[in-house]
């Protein structure tokens, strides 16, 4: 098959996200199973770059990508002649071709279908989060995201939701479905790390009240231990609000806390390898938890570092407590609770470190599920 991710990536190939690596994961699953694969980042063109990106990256296919001008709300009318050339020199005649799309903007959205329409393609759209559930400054934007969640399913010919509560929501657009967890890599377990990173929690500067609940649960959890484990948070976006959490957690002096942020993939993996458990938090009431999937609890069980978390969406789909994780409630005395459980049991912790791993290779390999993608594309 002829495959085209459009618009499902934010800055490929500049920013390290979540839905870049996902799509990147879901690409190298199916340049395995023999696929042409290109990915694309959009009419609305990527900020920073001077003129159009076009390469290969070895093991996941071509990337394409324009480059963003001052006026944003022109880029999808200068950049429309631009994305029609390029599917239509991609399109294979004799092939399937076919078009993973996401936009959350209905209006940039019903262009990539009509460009994709007259050009032939058929069309699967991905659906990571429920845009409705998700917070936005401007109610043009909260609007656009509403229409787009009414009306994205129709003119479609598949749709790959990542959750139980995604696909309830879209079934009445009636297409075939098939279910797109998070991914990773999952390389054997060949060692076990020495701790030295502690409790390690791993997210946007924008979650404040879950990493707060952590730093809350720590003090329980510190107040009761001599010799505590560390915590890491590892946080990213804003600079200046990042420093400023940082000097509230300090002026609190809740013992070894330490923050960090801008670090690469490697070290990132290497602070996952040395945790004593990495935390998760997922609150109940947060209907965007109870609604998405966090890519990174693939590549947490990935590490097979032991994962603490709640029962909260699709969690309880895949892992059971005390087996393949450590699954309490939503709390700081829920979460002091687990982290006292797991530094006193290392050893259980290895082995729901391990069980976790099991399930995440079966679950969330990039390869086992690039072979379902392949399968279930082909049928469409």
């Amino acid at each position: 098959m002829n495959i085209v991710f459009l618009k499902t990536t934010a800055s490929y190939g500049h920013l390290f996200n979540a839905t870049n690596k996902k799509t990147q994961l879901l690409a190298k699953g199916l340049t395995a199973c023999g696929d042409r694969v290109t990915i694309h980042n959009g009419i609305e063109g990527i900020i920073g770059i001077t003129e159009e990106e076009r390469y290969d990256e070895a093991g996941t296919g071509n990337v394409i990508s324009y480059p963003h001008r001052k006026i944003r709300i022109l880029e999808p009318i200068a950049n429309y002649n631009k994305l029609r050339r390029d599917l239509k020199s991609i399109y294979v005649p004799g092939e399937k071709n076919l078009i993973i799309l996401l936009s959350p903007y209905y209006h940039i959205y019903l262009e990539y279908q009509l460009i994709a329409r007259t050009l032939g393609y058929k069309i699967a759209v991905i659906s990571h989060e429920w845009l409705p559930t998700l917070n936005h400054p401007t109610i043009l934007h909260r609007a656009l995201r509403k229409i787009y969640s009414k009306l994205f399913g129709y003119g479609v010919d598949a749709i790959l939701p990542i959750s139980d509560y995604i696909i309830e929501k879209v079934s009445h657009f009636d297409k075939p479905i098939l279910k797109t967890p998070v991914l990773g890599e999952f390389p054997p377990i060949d060692s076990i790390g020495n701790h030295s990173s502690g409790f390690v929690y791993c997210g946007s500067i924008d979650y404040e009240r879950a990493f707060m609940t952590l730093v809350d649960a720590y003090e329980i959890y510190v107040s009761k231990n001599k010799d505590p484990y560390p915590l890491t948070l590892v946080l990213s976006g804003r600079q200046d609000r990042i420093a400023e959490t940082r000097l509230k957690i300090s002026k609190q002096n809740h013992g070894k806390i330490n923050i960090v942020s801008g670090i690469s993939y490697t070290e990132l993996y290497n602070l996952y390898k040395a945790a004593v458990a990495l935390l998760l938090p997922l609150d109940p009431e947060n209907i965007q938890d109870r609604a998405r999937f966090s890519q990174k609890i693939a590549e947490y069980v990935a590490t097979g570092t032991p994962m603490i978390t709640n029962p909260v969406g699709e969690i309880c789909n895949y892992f059971s407590d005390r087996k393949s994780a450590i699954i309490n409630q939503f709390s700081p005395e829920g979460f002091a609770e687990s982290m006292e459980w797991i530094a006193t049991h290392t050893d259980e912790g290895i082995r729901i470190g391990r069980e976790g791993w099991n399930i995440g290779n079966r679950e969330f390999n990039y390869l086992t599920f690039g072979e379902r993608l392949h399968s279930f594309l082909e049928s469409i």
